[in-house]
């Protein structure tokens, strides 16, 4: 059972939290105002599910547009999941995106590589 934890808008994905499949997914568009908010919030709302003993736990993007803030918020996201990952947490990232969308995907190349963890590219 999928549950949004935060509601899409015009500017900001939606996040849902599915606890049976111990995933969560980011959908949609990231160009909000103040992106260091908006992924800080996210970062308290979903990590703190999780915890020792850890799960598998997945981390789906599936994002149709991520502005220069935004990708640096990611990645700072992303740094704290790896966090996890050191710590003992089977973490992975699975990052889609579209066929001929190569921005979204050299940002998911760029992530890959910059971070280290497991971390796989799915094109659609």
């Amino acid at each position: 059972m999928k549950q949004t934890i935060i509601e899409s808008s015009p500017n900001t994905p939606a996040v849902f939290y599915d606890e049976e499949k111990e995933c969560i997914a980011i959908e949609g568009r990231s160009i909000p105002e103040n992106a260091s908010e908006f992924y800080d919030y996210l970062g308290e709302i979903t990590l703190i599910r999780i915890v020792p003993p850890y799960p598998s736990f997945t981390f789906e993007f599936r994002l149709e547009y991520v502005n220069s803030s935004s990708a640096k918020q990611i990645l700072n996201y992303l740094k704290l999941i790896r966090g996890k990952v050191y710590d003992g947490c089977a973490c992975k990232v699975i990052w889609y995106f579209e066929e001929d969308d190569e921005a979204i995907q050299e940002l998911g190349e760029h992530l890959k590589t910059t971070l280290g963890i497991p971390f796989e590219l799915i094109s659609y």
